[in-house]
């Protein structure tokens, strides 16, 4: 009929979801950035501390960025237990890894795990959607 949406639009109230989710992303990612700004700042005027582990908070930054979005992305999958398995072995396997290397070195430049993040996740999620699938 002449006045229908297509098919395959997206309702008004999903649009209204996803603008909202946008700007609560955008929110908290904006809140995060402006604080390691400020803190960032705050450490250049006081002469930093050389004891901050700055290593082992940009690595459980990483870790929870990239195995929170790989719950996210499969979502669907949440209730099999092949999911949970698998996520666990490889969050293991990278808390392993992560903890040696990062223990071997006494400081390291964030933009590393930056890289790391882009490196890591395709490859997580790629090795869960081979064996989980959706």
């Amino acid at each position: 009929m002449f006045g229908e949406p297509p098919a395959n639009s997206m309702t008004r109230t999903r649009i209204l979801v996803r603008i909202r989710d946008l700007l609560a992303y955008l929110t908290a990612g904006i809140t995060l950035v402006a604080a390691a700004i400020l803190y960032a700042v705050h450490q250049a005027r006081t002469g930093g501390s050389p004891a901050l582990p700055l290593k082992w908070l940009g690595f459980g930054g990483m870790t929870a960025i990239t195995f929170g979005y790989s719950i996210r992305w499969h979502s669907p999958s949440v209730r099999n237990w092949k999911l949970w398995t698998l996520w666990l072995a490889l969050l293991a396997f990278h808390l392993a890894a992560g903890f040696f290397l990062l223990s071997r070195v006494s400081t390291i430049p964030l933009i590393y795990f930056a890289g790391a993040i882009i490196i890591e996740t395709p490859i997580l999620h790629k090795t869960l959607y081979r064996y989980i699938g959706e």
